[in-house]
């Protein structure tokens, strides 16, 4: 019995912490809030159930430790659940879709009240009586791991989502999302073997709270308007790449300022949030993005091979679709000795040459100086 009440009392404690900081983050991340708060709460909830079912086992009470089973078993999935929609964000119809096996679950688990219905009463667990004491003894039927296997595999898809998210890029950053995974699928064996029960209630609360920090991390990395990587990402990763980095791509956008002043600084930031989802749609694993600040953006580059020239017109004719333009210039990196800020230097002088040659052709667009 102490075993649970530490479990109940290291979820509040968990809870509190979640509450705490999703309240003072609401402004600026109501959805975290919406997603988080409930699953949280589904968490503290299971471990109540757990504990009751405990309790009524232990008594003999055959009604109440048949429900508490049916809701522990159905509110596993649930927990996980939210987890993947906290990974997915934007859902829409898939949201929807992965709410059915849930549903699905619920009746599976349900059959356990048919106890005068054979075999339909024994499909997922039953209980019987106790050669001597109170304690009624656990059966598990054939559907008895339905709700583990669901919670493996919304598990399968948080990794696969976590993965999508950050685009094969900085790997070393998915060991903290695998560990999340990892630690809730140990849990769930153990709990299958009857080990440790109530195992995946401390696992499944700790995991949101240290993936929800390793969101933050990430956010902090990322420029707010075009979820792009920012100005101190990009010097932080040339420290971190230093002796692999082989060139530079900048890019300007054209014509932003005669954008804001005729259609309002609203479609301006449409353009460069256009001009982010073009680049990370083009920049394969060896190419990082990142928003310079302004209308400025910087391609990193890892790959000896690339051909600048070709990477640069795939964009531009991208951003032309969009009824974009931007300024280019590039760099490349001979030797490892040479340093970033010449890289940066010499590619930044391209780039102002093109924008030059550009705004020469298009006078109206320059609002540089007006």
């Amino acid at each position: 019995m102490g075993m649970f009440i530490l479990q109940i009392f290291a979820l509040l404690c968990l809870l509190l912490v979640m509450t705490v900081v999703l309240i003072s983050d609401f402004t600026s991340r109501p959805f975290n809030a919406r997603v988080l708060f409930p699953t949280m709460a589904m968490v503290l909830l299971l471990g109540v159930v757990v504990t009751f079912e405990y309790i009524t086992r232990v008594n003999g009470d055959l009604i109440g430790v048949t429900w508490c089973t049916f809701l522990g078993f159905a509110i596993r999935p649930f927990c996980i659940y939210g987890f993947v929609l906290f990974a997915r964000r934007k859902m829409g119809r898939m949201g929807f879709i992965l709410l059915a096996p849930l549903l699905l679950s619920v009746l599976i688990h349900a059959s356990a009240f048919f106890l005068e219905f054979e075999p339909l009463g024994h499909l997922v667990f039953y209980y019987t009586a106790p050669t001597s004491g109170t304690e009624l003894v656990y059966h598990r039927g054939p559907l008895g791991f339905t709700s583990h296997i669901l919670a493996a595999i919304y598990l399968a898809i948080i990794v696969y989502l976590s993965f999508r998210r950050l685009q094969g890029k900085h790997r070393y950053e998915t060991i903290s999302i695998l560990f999340c995974a990892v630690f809730v699928v140990v849990a769930v064996v153990l709990e299958m073997m009857g080990v440790v029960m109530g195992a995946l209630n401390i696992a499944i609360a700790i995991s949101i709270v240290f993936y929800y920090l390793f969101l933050l991390k990430e956010e902090n990395r990322r420029d707010a308007l075009t979820g792009l990587f920012d100005r101190k990402s990009f010097y932080a990763d040339v420290e971190r790449f230093a002796r692999n980095i082989r060139g530079l791509i900048v890019l300007d956008m054209n014509g932003l300022k005669l954008l804001n002043d005729e259609q309002g600084h609203a479609s301006g930031d449409v353009a460069l949030k256009n001009i982010a989802g073009t680049l990370e749609g083009l920049c394969d694993s060896k190419m990082y993005a990142y928003r310079m600040g302004g209308d400025e953006f910087m391609i990193l580059i890892l790959n000896a091979e690339l051909d600048y020239a070709l990477v640069e017109k795939r964009i531009k004719e991208e951003l032309e679709a969009k009824g974009l333009s931007a300024s280019f210039g590039h760099a490349l990196r001979k030797e490892t000795t040479h340093s970033i800020e010449d890289l940066m230097k010499s590619a930044d002088e391209a780039m102002y040459a093109d924008k030059a040659a550009f705004y020469q052709n298009h006078p109206r667009a320059d609002r540089r100086r007006k």
